[in-house]
């Protein structure tokens, strides 16, 4: 989303500090939903993964604007997209980590070396 988010704030004649403030909500409310699932991998299952993928998705048509879900061309929108892409992104990754990691163990010795 980076790359054209810059160019679709340019639409809305941001200052260059409104603009840099816009970046950042998604690097603060993904810090901020860091500190709280951190307890989440042990509780989480593969169907909540699968909603927190879903609800990215709803995160990126927020951002959009979404000319399917008829979603007007505004800047709030775009703001809730970015914190809920933040907050919802977290409870996406954070919980797949340890999926991950054992889906590649097999391949790897002690040491880490294949």
């Amino acid at each position: 989303m980076e790359p054209i988010l810059a160019q679709r704030l340019e639409e809305f004649d941001l200052t260059s500090t409104q603009a840099a403030n816009f970046f950042a909500i998604f690097s603060i409310s993904y810090i901020m939903a860091c500190m709280l699932v951190g307890w989440l991998p042990t509780r989480f299952n593969r169907f909540s993964l699968i909603s927190s993928a879903a609800l990215t998705g709803a995160a990126m048509f927020l951002a959009g604007p979404s000319e399917l879900l008829l979603l007007p061309n505004s800047v709030v929108l775009m703001a809730a997209g970015q914190v809920l892409a933040g907050v919802v992104g977290v409870t996406l990754y954070v919980p797949s980590l340890p999926e991950m990691i054992e889906s590649v163990e097999p391949f790897f010795d002690s040491n880490g070396k294949q």
